[in-house]
């Protein structure tokens, strides 16, 4: 899915995608429970998903007996649009706000956010910007540090 990606914005705004490492990686000890691994950030999904095939099952093998074809509009396709339309979202702002957390403490520990690169021994250029060597991406991280 396109969604849980890990898409974040460096400080200039140039959109980029949480290293990959980062993004599996338990961050349980900076209070951030297990946001991006496959459990912690899609169990909403499946839940939904389960829920919408426990209506959708029974209904469509009651159509099928009864005749009644308007029971599968009404008891198939109306958890499949719940699903769609209520659940997905609140997966995506879940996710948007997890990979938001993994950024800042990656941007705690000197860990460019999108590559993985230390940015501990590298120096702020005339913006107060710390540019990474390795992906190009622009981090504030002098003042990220200071809080």
């Amino acid at each position: 899915m396109k969604w849980f990606r890990g898409k974040v914005y460096d400080d200039t705004g140039k959109p980029v995608t949480l290293y990959r490492s980062l993004r599996s990686a338990d961050w349980v000890h900076a209070g951030i429970k297990s946001p991006s691994s496959g459990k912690g950030r899609r169990w909403p999904v499946y839940v939904d998903v389960l829920i919408a095939l426990g209506v959708a099952g029974p209904a469509c093998v009651l159509a099928v007996v009864t005749g009644e074809y308007m029971v599968v509009l009404l008891m198939a396709i109306v958890p499949v649009c719940f699903v769609l339309v209520v659940m997905s979202p609140v997966a995506i702002v879940s996710n948007r706000m997890n990979t938001g957390r993994i950024r800042t403490k990656c941007l705690h520990e000197s860990i460019c956010p999108s590559c993985g690169y230390s940015l501990a021994e590298v120096p702020a250029n005339e913006a107060n910007l710390t540019v990474c060597p390795e992906c190009g991406a622009a981090w504030r991280l002098q003042e990220i540090l200071a809080q």
